[in-house]
Formats: structure tokens, sequence, C-alpha cells
């Protein structure tokens, strides 16, 4: 009985310093924030979308094509790059977030785009490193690991990482101190 107490009184003082997900930027944090939005707090298209990648995958594409949503919604034009095998969710979870985002098909290290969805299966590391090199200001790529993602950040010179566990979230922002942060994404 004492075992337990002590444990929950551990988490609990641990639970009251951890609220900002152990982020210290401010502009990480809103972005965090928005990630990790709890399923109650409704965001526009999210019944679609949740329709469509139930329908198709599962629970973890559900999710995934929640995030990718509002990653673009923060965009309110531009050109948004999705992986050719990525499941139709991510397609349709981009078209929805504005009607002024327009989709492009294919992707070189020289074409500029504002959020893109790789999948590492279909494009090789130097590739992606030439692509957030060159200027894209948002990329979610999913199988890379967290060592890959901080090398290929690195290299890149990238402002701002995002790994977690299936994914990395790669952020390049103007006067942003290079910095990365594990978040369960």
């Amino acid at each position: 009985m004492a075992g337990w107490f002590l444990h929950f009184a551990e988490e609990y003082k641990r639970a009251r310093h951890t609220y900002g997900f152990g982020v210290h930027s401010p502009y990480a944090y809103n972005l965090v924030r928005l990630l990790r939005m709890r399923r109650d707090v409704g965001f526009y298209a999210d019944g679609e979308i949740s329709e469509a990648a139930l329908s198709e995958s599962g629970s973890r594409l559900r999710a995934t094509a929640l995030r990718f949503h509002r990653l673009c919604s923060a965009f309110t034009e531009g050109r948004v790059y999705v992986s050719p095998s990525a499941p139709a969710a991510i397609g349709l979870a981009a078209t929805l977030a504005s009607s002024r985002l327009k989709m492009i098909d294919n992707v070189s290290e020289n074409q500029k785009f504002d959020v893109g969805y790789f999948r590492m299966k279909d494009i090789p590391l130097p590739a992606l490193e030439g692509i957030l090199s060159s200027g894209c200001p948002l990329a979610m790529v999913e199988g890379l690991s967290e060592i890959e993602a901080c090398a290929t950040a690195r290299k890149a010179g990238t402002s701002l990482l995002l790994t977690g566990p299936r994914m990395a979230i790669f952020v390049r922002r103007q006067g942003m101190r290079p910095v990365s942060y594990t978040v369960r994404i």
C-alpha cells in the first residue's frame, strides 16, 4: 500500500511540472499543442478525415492524418507535396485544410513547396536533406529513426525538429536557433 502511494505521489509531482511537454520554446510549444490536441476538441473536417482513415487503415493512420491536416491548416495558401505511397487519407487531410493549398505531384530539390509529407521508402535520405536545405518550411517524415532525423536536421539546417516513435517533423523558421525535442506525436 505504501509503495503504491509513493508511486502516485511521484507521478503527481512529475505531472505538475510537465504541462508544457518539456518544450521551452513558445513557438515549438504551440506547434506541439496543435499536434497533440485532444480528441474532444473539435477541428474542422475531423469527421471526414477520421472516416476516410479508419476505413482505409485504422486508428494510427487517423491520428497521423489529423496531425497532418492541422499542420497544413497553419498555411493559408501554398503548395503541398504528399508522398506517392502515402495513404489516401493523408492527401484528403491536405486538400481539406484550405482551398488555396495546391497539391503538387512530383518533387525535386529545386522545386519549392510549403508543406511536405514524406515516406522514407519513397525518397532517399540525401534527397530529403536537399529538399529540407532548399527551404521547405515544414516536413512531416514517416519511417525515420530519431538518430537519422537528428543527423538530417543538422545537415539541412532545420530550426526545429520534433521526433516521435514513428514520425519526425522538421520546421524551418527564420531567426530560430536549432533545437530538437522528443515528443510523443
